[in-house]
């Protein structure tokens, strides 16, 4: 019973707070301008093309992932849409399934990613994708940070898309 009642008396103070914050220290018309914008005019920040800047942007699965629109100092892409660093000069994974090579997935830390290399040309797991063309596709699943659950959930939602054979 007591429970109930500290509940009951938190709910009720912050609607109080709520009341006084509302009618007594902020603008009114500044209340029923943000009450009357619509939601089609609100962007999400991290959901459009020009945010080139953040390396990062949130992910509902692993908190957040690579943003498929950051480009390095050169004004180069060098995520693929589905948020993975570039092994190769396409712009989607998708594409890079679409063949008959044998894949790879690389795991690792951030020297699998490559930290504080901005070229994709010049990062190990695009130059082995370059040595081996023929024959594999190079998958670089690595983002800095990532913890051994993370990187888990990754590849638990991309290998049956991908079938790798390594």
């Amino acid at each position: 019973m007591i429970v109930i009642f500290t509940i009951f008396l938190l709910i009720f103070t912050l609607y109080l707070i709520e009341f006084v914050l509302i009618n007594f220290l902020f603008d009114k018309k500044f209340i029923k301008s943000v009450n009357s914008l619509k939601i089609k005019n609100i962007k999400f920040p991290f959901n459009n093309s020009n945010n080139t800047a953040l390396i990062y942007i949130p992910s509902p699965n692993t908190n957040w992932t690579l943003n498929p629109y950051y480009k390095n100092p050169s004004n180069e892409f060098i995520h693929y849409r589905e948020g993975f660093r570039k092994t190769c000069k396409l712009n989607s994974i998708v594409d890079k399934i679409q063949n008959n090579r044998r894949k790879t997935i690389l795991l690792g830390s951030s020297t699998t990613y490559c930290s504080d290399i901005f070229s994709n040309e010049l990062t190990w797991p695009f130059l082995v994708q370059r040595k081996f063309e023929k024959n594999h596709e190079i998958f670089n699943f690595r983002v800095p940070h990532f913890t051994l659950s993370q990187t888990l959930i990754r590849l638990v939602n991309w290998i049956n898309l991908i079938k790798p054979e390594l």
